[in-house]
């Protein structure tokens, strides 16, 4: 009796021990066909392309929250399991991606091992001006240069700026009102789609100031009883007068003190920048022009920045270099600036320099 007994027992565990493998089966195919058809399946007919962006150092966690915020997946858990089950996390790189709400998981993780697939990269140099960035971005096929002044204004076009921008960056918050975003449009090397908008890249623009201007440098301008316009202002005068970050803080200093003892500031630049040239010294003709920005004519800043200026000038204008001197002038072919502390020395300068 007890030896029968012992086989029913082991017959009964035994049981229990099929019963449980094929649930435990059934739950890993239930969960498998789920999970395939996450990842695998077409979810929406009416197919919507959406720009998505992956910043860099976004961990997995974070760009599905984006994705499903996007409505671009159905479930955060499943991108993330895909991710982790087809060891994918290195894959997602950093860049701008068009998809559309049609693809599946694997699609979207797909296309983000191939950054380059939707995008582009653009070039914006220290110092250049509105209508030199937009004459680039339109040789580059992305949109017309009317478009992107739409956007940011122009002052040879009497384009009025988009005054969106305003509410959403405090770094425009003491730019007059009726000023196009010029001297804001921050210098960098950018990756945009290939479809972008006008409003995309002023907005990775304005991004990229609002974040290189960091606190402290906001409270060591106010300290100074400076607006961040005036700052970017003069740092546009800056960088297109002299090259390296030494002589940019040299030269700002010569110009806040020109500003502080009434004198003018003098600089072509300026006037270059109304008159559309790039000459580096104007006749007396062209001295006597009656814009604002005439600096040679009148005292102080112009009426606002001559360019979109970079850090180093942005720096300089904020930590000026004090010295003795008042005048300078960089020879032609040359990345070299030669000081004078006053208009005689200057003089010798020009005839030994410039001639």
């Amino acid at each position: 009796m007890k030896g029968r007994k012992n086989i029913c027992n082991m017959l009964l565990i035994h049981k229990k021990i099929i019963i449980f493998s094929a649930s435990l089966i059934f739950i890993c195919l239930f969960f498998a066909g789920i999970f395939y058809y996450q990842t695998s399946i077409r979810r929406d007919s009416k197919v919507q392309e959406i720009n998505f962006v992956v910043e860099k150092g976004e961990s997995v966690k974070i760009i599905s929250q984006n994705l499903f915020e996007k409505k671009l997946i159905k479930s955060k858990k499943f991108f993330e399991l895909f991710v982790w089950w087809n060891d994918k996390q290195a894959k997602l790189q950093a860049g701008e991606y068009l998809l559309n709400s049609g693809e599946t998981i694997s699609q979207i993780v797909d296309k983000f091992g191939n950054a380059k697939a939707s995008t582009t990269k653009i070039k914006i140099k220290e110092g250049e001006d509105i209508e030199e960035i937009a004459k680039n971005l339109e040789a580059q096929g992305l949109f017309t240069k009317k478009d992107f002044y739409i956007e940011t204004g122009n002052l040879f076009t009497n384009t009025p700026v988009n005054q969106e921008y305003a509410s959403k960056y405090d770094i425009l918050a003491d730019k007059p009102q009726d000023s196009s975003l010029e001297g804001y449009l921050f210098p960098d090397t950018y990756q945009v789609y290939k479809n972008t908008k006008p409003s995309d890249v002023v907005e990775k623009m304005l991004k990229n100031l609002e974040a290189k201007f960091s606190d402290d440098l906001r409270r060591e301008v106010a300290g100074q009883g400076k607006s961040i316009f005036d700052i970017i202002t003069m740092a546009s005068i800056v960088e297109k007068e002299v090259k390296t970050p030494e002589d940019m803080k040299i030269v700002a200093g010569i110009f806040w003190h020109r500003i502080k003892i009434g004198q003018v500031l003098q600089s072509d630049a300026t006037l270059s920048y109304v008159l559309n040239d790039k000459t580096p010294a104007h006749s007396l003709e062209e001295l006597k022009n009656d814009s604002l920005y005439n600096s040679y004519k009148y005292r102080g800043l112009p009426p606002g920045p001559i360019g979109n200026p970079g850090m180093n000038a942005i720096l300089a204008a904020i930590y000026p270099t004090e010295t003795d001197y008042n005048f300078f002038l960089t020879p032609k072919d040359s990345d070299k600036t030669i000081f004078s502390k006053d208009f005689e020395e200057h003089k010798l300068n020009k005839q030994r320099y410039l001639n």
